[in-house]
């Protein structure tokens, strides 16, 4: 092994310590997409949406590298003054060696987005319209008959279409986790909520295809009503704000959808009526999140005060008798949530040491990390016990929660990709006792909550992971 290196081109930051090269990718989130061993062969798949990732689950689940696989997620850089990525992730070390200890470091910390990309009907809650089937066009309800890859294009576009008497329609970020284990769950109990309305968003709407009655917006509701017949009348009906685009360029932000707290002195028809549309950013205050600040185009136009903390759900809205309303490039953020991705490149071995603060949130999972292997690699994997006895994917394990599902209280090391090849070996160093790892011939990953919390999500404050890795077994 050799002296660790550390070095950068483009948006790509890598440590290498003649073993494995490891590559943070600035433009998506600063999370460890490339890897590769000494013989140059890639170990992960560097696709944003897979790679090598954070990720959290408080029904929705928050991504470090991407919203939906294809969205940038910037990290402002370190020495960067001024980023207007710094409000929400940046890198906070990256250098080579540390009191004395022949090492290279990068580190990474902030709020990342989650990955609602609408490619399944459990990613959304769209309320039921006594009109007839809802006009939301996605990958599992193509009513329109667009062309698959129209899905994973950039922006992943959400489109609204009318659909006979349905001319309007609302869609909340979905609860995926209760969706997943409980179908047929109501719409109204099956939304991912952000406490304190701790939030901040990131969207482009074009109503460039729609008619002239087109409207758009970005909801925020404070009580979903509950009822078992509640219907998309009663979302709209329920208190909170709701920002406006209309097809003549006018912009507002309404309570209650009465009360008209801002109103764009400037018209943006160009930009609301462009293939593109019109880029939003909103953002609560850190520290006193009744403060809303309006951001278009990139630049602040608002800061509205007086918003009441405890809205706690968010989506889309969308109008329109003719045509079709597209938003792209969607990212919400739960401020409430703050990741640390810290890695170390040592003579012999790299390590990772992945947290979770949380503020008391519920949380159904954490990932720390979840690593999917570059496609040849997908092939094998094994655990050793911390008592030497190997166990491998062929065989049935004693202790397995289920298949696949392990508790790391029995896993001291796990081998993955081909039997006698390229792969990855991890060492886990610190983990919760409870905690439990997923793995299959894909990909792994090193879970600190307990099992049951995916169906009985658990109060988390702060949770940490660490790991050690090389290219051969530990």
């Amino acid at each position: 092994m050799s002296s660790p290196q550390l070095s950068k081109s483009g948006s790509i930051v890598t440590m290498n310590n003649g073993d494995l090269s490891l590559g943070f990718d600035e433009n998506f989130g600063g999370a460890a997409l490339h890897w590769k061993n000494a013989q140059g062969t890639m170990l992960v798949n560097p696709f944003p949406g897979e790679g090598c990732n954070i990720v959290y689950d408080t029904g929705n689940d928050g991504t470090q590298a991407s919203a939906d696989g294809l969205t940038q997620n910037r990290v402002a850089q370190l020495f960067e003054t001024g980023s207007r990525w710094a409000y929400y992730l940046a890198e906070t070390s990256i250098g080579r060696a540390w009191q004395g200890i022949d090492m290279a470091h990068y580190q990474a910390s902030g709020v990342i987005p989650f990955f609602w990309a609408s490619l399944e009907a459990i990613d959304d809650s769209v309320p039921s319209d006594p009109r007839g089937p809802m006009g939301w066009n996605t990958q599992y309800n193509n009513f329109l008959g667009l062309p698959p890859a129209t899905f994973i294009s950039p922006g992943v576009p959400l489109i609204f279409a009318p659909r006979g008497k349905v001319t309007s329609g609302m869609m909340l970020i979905g609860d995926e986790i209760k969706q997943f284990y409980s179908p047929g769950t109501p719409w109204n109990q099956a939304f991912t909520k952000i406490k304190g309305g701790r939030f901040a968003a990131r969207f482009h709407v074009s109503l460039k295809e729609a008619g002239g009655d087109a409207i758009a917006g970005f909801i925020i509701r404070k009580d979903v009503p509950l009822q078992a017949n509640a219907n998309i009348n009663d979302l709209y009906a329920a208190k909170g704000y709701q920002l406006n685009f209309n097809k003549f360029g006018g912009i507002q932000l309404v309570k209650d959808n009465a009360v008209v707290l801002w109103n764009s002195p400037k018209l943006y028809k160009n930009e609301v009526n462009s293939t593109a549309g019109v880029i939003v950013e909103l953002r609560t205050n850190y520290t006193d999140s009744t403060k809303l600040e309006i951001y278009l185009s990139g630049v602040l136009v608002a800061t509205v005060t007086g918003l009441d903390y405890a809205y706690e759900s968010f989506g889309c809205f969308a109008q329109t008798t003719s045509g079709k309303i597209i938003f792209t490039y969607r990212e919400v953020f739960d401020l409430n949530v703050v990741m640390t991705s810290a890695w170390f490149a040592y003579s012999d071995h790299m390590t990772s040491a992945l947290g979770i603060s949380a503020c008391d949130i519920l949380l159904y999972r954490i990932a720390a990390p979840v690593i999917f292997m570059a496609a040849p690699l997908r092939q094998m994997w094994e655990v050793k016990e911390p008592n030497g006895t190997v166990w491998n994917n062929t065989q049935t394990i004693p202790w397995q929660i289920a298949p696949g599902l392990l508790p790391v209280e029995h896993v001291k090391s796990i081998w993955i990709g081909q039997q006698s090849g390229a792969g990855i070996g991890a060492l886990i160093e610190h983990c919760p006792i409870d905690g439990h790892i997923g793995i299959d011939i894909n990909q792994f990953t090193i879970n600190p909550l307990p099992y049951s919390a995916n169906f009985s999500p658990v109060v988390v404050g702060e949770k940490e992971v660490v790991v050690h890795y090389k290219s051969t077994r530990w």
